[in-house]
């Protein structure tokens, strides 16, 4: 079986050993090293072939940003998750544009942070949109995760096809999903979709 091989980079040594524990309680061979700051991150991935790293931005010597930017034009298909107090938009269109594989905000459950490895393992993007503000839509029309993101790829303008391919479930799964939006909030187009959530004070800024 295949060692999974990872990086915790986190200038907050409580943070990293916070990660590692959950890390190492749900997943087996598994072999983790921590670091604190992007120079050593740099320096250990010349000795440890690791096939994910955990990224904080704000770190000492060299931000995550920069070590990032570094790390992905030397290994290319590295698989980088960003966990960082940072919620700006921006910075989370740039690292998507980057190859960063995944973001996760500091105020995840440990739920999100498992299934943020998980999607990142096999290959997807994980980018939960609007995580928090995305609670509003849970409690007041009961929508699942996943029918959050099929509405925002909605409003995006990805057909069935497409959504299908981009969420590797089948378009039939999609469908489904769609049925249920619009059972649920009323909203059967995608004009309808957009004005419920600038109805609702959500932000479409997060949508490329």
């Amino acid at each position: 079986m295949t060692i999974n091989k990872i990086i915790i980079a986190d200038d907050h040594r409580l943070i990293c050993s916070a990660l590692e524990q959950i890390i190492t309680d749900n997943f087996i061979n598994t072999e983790i090293v921590k670091v604190h700051d992007g120079k050593q991150v740099l320096e250990k991935l010349n000795s440890f072939q690791a096939n994910l790293i955990i990224l904080d931005i704000n770190m000492p010597n060299l931000n995550g940003l920069e070590t990032a930017e570094i790390i992905l034009s030397r290994y290319p298909k590295m698989k980088i998750l960003v966990v960082s107090q940072n919620e700006n938009s921006s910075l989370i269109k740039k690292l998507k544009v980057m190859g960063v594989k995944g973001y996760l905000p500091k105020t995840f459950d440990q739920e999100l942070f498992i299934e943020a490895i998980q999607s990142i393992q096999n290959d997807q993007l994980f980018f939960p949109i609007n995580e928090l503000k995305n609670d509003i839509l849970k409690d007041r029309y009961n929508l699942t995760a996943r029918e959050i993101e099929v509405i925002y790829l909605i409003i995006k303008g990805l057909n069935t096809k497409e959504m299908a391919a981009y969420l590797k479930i089948s378009a039939y799964t999609v469908d489904t999903h769609r049925k249920n939006i619009a059972s649920k909030t009323g909203a059967k187009t995608p004009i309808n979709l957009i004005l419920l959530l600038d109805e609702m004070g959500l932000s479409l800024s997060l949508i490329i």
